[in-house]
């Protein structure tokens, strides 16, 4: 990981000194304003869940965890290892609100903090798929507030036709569970099948594994993508074919 994040420091540009219409636009409407993005109310979420010893039995459909092998595991370390970070978060959200996005397919709830930041606003509908019955169940009583989120359980491929047919073609996919080289570009071509023209999806953990970077690296080239934006842990992809075929590598 060390070594693929200096190859992608070496790479990449700061956003506020980048010089492309493109760039510019998604700084002035996106990067420069995560810090107004009022999150209290996730943020005591998250507070809570590291406070938490409960104990999940988890079950992995993917590529599983790094720094564990067994599949008891405390609340506290779920979030700490997979939730998605505030700036992350307040990036979602701000992608949702500058590209007017209601519908919304999230593969891997987890613990629900990334499907809080996806949700913000009222009028969108998240469809949300987690592999874990007993993750998904937990993150469906922390979060019943949320009365636009739709919660699946089950393997991601086995539930997406089900999701799709309720959703229709979404206007992001945020794509954060199983994290191996098949399954992404698996994901990624189901969507391309399944989205509409001007479709953002998200992947999460892009330069988790060697397969990750090799699926990311596929995605980019692949001429159905007009824009990808590299932010290391994220990375971005526009479908919209009216933006000049662009691949980015940036940091904030």
């Amino acid at each position: 990981m060390i070594k693929s994040y200096l190859k992608y420091y070496l790479k990449s540009r700061a956003i506020s000194n980048f010089r492309h219409p493109f760039v510019n636009g998604l700084n002035d409407s996106v990067f420069s304003k995560l810090e107004t993005v009022d999150d209290t109310a996730i943020q005591s979420y998250v507070k809570s869940l590291k406070a938490n010893k409960s104990v999940l039995s988890v079950t992995d459909l993917g590529a599983g965890s790094k720094k564990t092998n067994t599949n008891l595991r405390r609340v506290s370390s779920i979030v700490k290892s997979a939730a998605v970070s505030r700036q992350f978060g307040r990036l979602l959200t701000l992608l949702i609100q500058e590209y007017k996005c209601e519908t919304i397919i999230e593969l891997g709830t987890s613990l629900g903090v990334g499907t809080s930041y996806l949700s913000r606003k009222l009028s969108t509908a998240v469809y949300t798929i987690e592999g874990c019955p007993n993750i998904s169940e937990f993150a469906q009583n922390e979060l019943k507030q949320f009365s636009n989120i739709n919660f699946f359980v089950g393997e991601f491929s086995s539930q997406l036709n089900t999701v799709l047919k309720l959703s229709g073609p979404p206007d992001l996919v945020y794509i954060d569970g199983n994290h191996t080289y098949k399954a992404t570009i698996d994901y990624f071509n189901f969507f391309l099948e399944n989205a509409h023209a001007k479709t953002i999806l998200v992947f999460d953990d892009i330069h988790w594994s060697s397969g990750m970077e090799k699926a990311w690296s596929e995605i980019v080239q692949s001429k159905e993508v007009s824009v990808s934006i590299d932010l290391f842990r994220m990375g971005i992809v526009f479908l919209d074919k009216s933006l000049a075929k662009n691949q980015f590598t940036l940091r904030s």
